[in-house]
């Protein structure tokens, strides 16, 4: 893998200022402006001019030190661990990054604690890979919760690094593409170079050179318009490396060679370290071992210079520190979290409870309410029905005496004066007409009864029905000899029974007994009450001549039965062949009107 220096940088760049070093004491209405102008100075100034920059952030952070001016503070010391990490001083780099969170922390800066917390997570990358990644993490959240885009764009770009030194190729070329096009949206050309050389050692690793060198030589195209050298010093080292993995020696000497001697120029001792590291290596393969030594011993020094045993014991002691007060905070505010929640959850608790006892009243209330209503409603409806009833009940009685005391008294004085004339034996015709009529009127009269009967009959059941039917027969074969009538109940159950229901009954097989003697010519006729599943069935069936409906014209005797076999809630049929005529009429069964 490709290790590469110092990658984070300013997504949003200042002008580019001069400044002297301070010679003199401030005066001190001028300190804070001179502080925040050297803090300003740009990013490509300082990693290319470290010594300098190192006395100017170092008093920076005093004289804001001095005057209370801890935004001031806290830009110098972020700017001076990133000149102390380029030179290899780790544990000042450290211990500056951490005050420089603290204080951003007091100003709830979200901005610079979230490019800080990401720059220092990636300055640890080669001493603590989690806790690198755990810190770069925390710079992104805090950058996407705070909507900084521009301050994301160099952690995602650093995040891609570290997917890289995992192995994990896919995911930080995926990193490096996304970032490398938000920067090309925001013409960030400091960071471009940047991304261009990551994506160039993704496709080194994958053996592909022809693009590596692509975007290697795109990138040494933004360098080449930069004012500081650390930009070409970094490129040289990707070069180096290119050329060592294709196993071109003598073009590895000659650019390690040339990175240390500029990197040396510039303070970079991890630049120094590495180009000595890789010399080392490239001698060894060209078998000149005395050479490969010296560069090994050079290699060796710089790196005891920069990351010695005391080193490395001061700056896990800062970390820890820093992390043990972060822990701390993390406590502290979790335990607010955990009492505010608990008081949430009382207070909670008690308008639940509230809302319980008030949602429970309402609905006892409500249901109250609605069986009062409901109770009312049923009372007014049986006041009403009842009221009808008995108007209905007022009714059918005067239509009934209307019935029997004009209609019942005129054919009664007609049939007495009919048998009076019956007397006379003089003339044989005016005899016949007069037993016509007078069976006419005894007809007539019988019919005007059984009306009543129905009528004046608010319900009854089918005894009563029966009872009807029986006197019906009675009347008719007394007068006709020739036809035998039968009725046969087929019935466990006994059912209540309507006057409509009574009447249209009656009517039906009164009708259907007349059509069977007048046209059926039939000499048995059988009426038939049969219980069904659904409810119960009639019947009128005879042995006469029978017809075929489907070639008959409906009269007005088919007509009649059909209606009011309906109008009683029936369902009507007829059938007909050379056996005989069955009509049929089934009535469902209403459970309230059933004993």
């Amino acid at each position: 893998m490709i290790y590469r220096g110092m990658k984070y940088k300013r997504c949003l760049l200042l002008p580019f200022f001069t400044f002297l070093l301070f010679t003199q004491p401030l005066e001190s209405k001028d300190i804070k402006r001179e502080i925040d102008s050297v803090n300003t100075l740009p990013y490509e100034f300082i990693i290319s001019n470290l010594i300098s920059c190192k006395a100017k952030f170092s008093l920076n952070a005093e004289n804001a030190r001095a005057i209370g001016y801890k935004s001031g503070e806290a830009k110098a010391l972020g700017n001076l661990a990133i000149v102390d990490y380029l030179s290899g001083e780790y544990e000042k780099s450290t211990s500056e990054n951490i005050r420089a969170i603290r204080l951003y922390e007091q100003l709830e800066d979200y901005a610079e604690l979230a490019r800080l917390y990401g720059e220092y997570g990636y300055q640890i990358k080669r001493r603590d890979m989690d806790k690198a990644v755990l810190y770069l993490r925390i710079g992104m959240r805090i950058a996407r919760e705070k909507q900084l885009d521009k301050i994301l764009i160099g952690l995602l770009d650093n995040y891609g690094v570290l997917k890289e030194m995992n192995g994990d190729l896919d995911s930080a070329m995926f990193f490096f593409e996304e970032t490398l096009k938000m920067k090309y949206r925001y013409s960030d050309s400091v960071g471009i170079p940047y991304t261009l050389n990551n994506i160039a050692g993704i496709y080194a690793e994958q053996g592909n050179f022809h693009s590596a060198f692509k975007f290697l030589n795109l990138s040494d195209a933004y360098r080449s318009r930069e004012k500081g050298a650390y930009g070409r010093a970094e490129n040289l080292e990707i070069r180096g490396d290119l050329y060592l993995m294709q196993g071109k020696l003598d073009s590895a000497v000659f650019t390690f060679t040339k990175r240390a001697e500029l990197s040396g120029n510039l303070g970079l001792k991890y630049f120094v370290q590495y180009s000595y590291q890789r010399l080392a290596e490239v001698y060894e393969k060209r078998k000149e071992f005395p050479k490969a030594l010296l560069m090994f011993k050079k290699y060796t020094a710089y790196k005891d210079s920069i990351s010695g045993k005391e080193t490395n014991e001061k700056i896990a002691e800062l970390q820890v520190m820093f992390e043990t007060e972060m822990k701390d905070k993390v406590i502290a505010a979790n335990a607010l979290k955990i009492e505010q929640r608990t008081l949430l959850s009382i207070i909670l608790g008690g308008v639940i409870v509230v809302l319980v006892i008030l949602s429970v009243w309402t609905y006892l209330y409500q249901k109250m309410k609605r069986k009062q209503i409901k109770s009312e409603l049923e009372l007014k409806n049986r006041l009403n029905k009842a009221d009808l009833e008995n108007k209905l009940w007022a009714e059918k009685i005067r239509i009934s005496r209307e019935l029997h005391d004009n209609i019942g008294s005129q054919l009664t004085f007609l049939i007495s004066s009919l048998d009076n004339l019956s007397y006379n034996r003089n003339n044989h015709d005016i005899l016949q007409r007069i037993a016509s009529l007078h069976n006419f009127g005894k007809d007539t009269l019988t019919d005007l009864r059984n009306t009543v009967w129905a009528i004046s009959t608010k319900d009854g059941d089918m005894q009563q029905l029966l009872f009807r039917i029986n006197d019906l027969i009675r009347r008719v074969t007394s007068e006709i000899s020739h036809v035998k009538i039968l009725l046969k109940k087929e019935m466990a159950s006994q059912i209540r029974l309507t006057s409509t229901q009574m009447l249209n009954i009656f009517r039906i097989i009164q009708e259907a007994l007349q059509n069977s003697i007048k046209h059926a010519e039939s000499s048995e006729i059988l009426i038939g009450f049969r219980e069904i599943e659904t409810g119960f069935l009639v019947s009128v069936h005879d042995n006469g001549k029978g017809f075929d409906p489907a070639h008959c014209s409906e009269g007005n005797g088919l007509r009649n039965m059909k209606s009011r076999c309906e109008e009683a809630g029936g369902c009507f049929s007829i059938n007909g062949n050379e056996n005989g005529t069955r009509i049929s009429c089934m009535f469902p069964v209403n459970k309230s009107i059933a004993v």
